[in-house]
């Protein structure tokens, strides 16, 4: 992912109060692709209750954490699905999802179409 800040993000980030504790957090994440954490998990992690957790993730970010994990997970997911040889079923599997159901329907309420329909439209493109 490029992180790069264009000039009107880099002066909201400086706008922002970035908690130490969050920032640790948002690095992992992006650092190491580690979407599996829940909220909870994450909330624990920083040594935060649940509720000021999610506070000071959205006031440092601008995004309640939900929101960031999720967008973190579909922009995965695009990268993982263009890779025809990775079962749907596998991706689920990375992303954390129980079923590939449950993928495809995230998937779909993220896109507006099946992941198995973005495979085809890349082979078209």
């Amino acid at each position: 992912m490029d992180w790069t800040l264009t000039p009107q993000l880099a002066s909201a980030r400086v706008e922002r109060d970035y908690d130490a504790r969050i920032r640790k957090i948002v690095e992992r994440m992006l650092g190491d692709g580690d979407m599996l954490s829940s909220p909870e998990d994450m909330a624990a992690l920083a040594g935060l209750s649940r509720a000021q957790f999610f506070r000071l993730f959205k006031k440092s970010t601008g995004l309640p954490p939900t929101l960031f994990l999720s967008m973190l997970k579909m922009e995965a997911s695009l990268q993982k699905v263009a890779q025809r040889d990775i079962s749907l079923q596998d991706i689920a599997f990375d992303l954390g999802f129980d079923t590939a159901g449950n993928f495809t329907r995230f998937f779909v309420g993220m896109q507006g179409f099946a992941p198995s329909k973005y495979r085809k439209l890349l082979e078209v493109v």
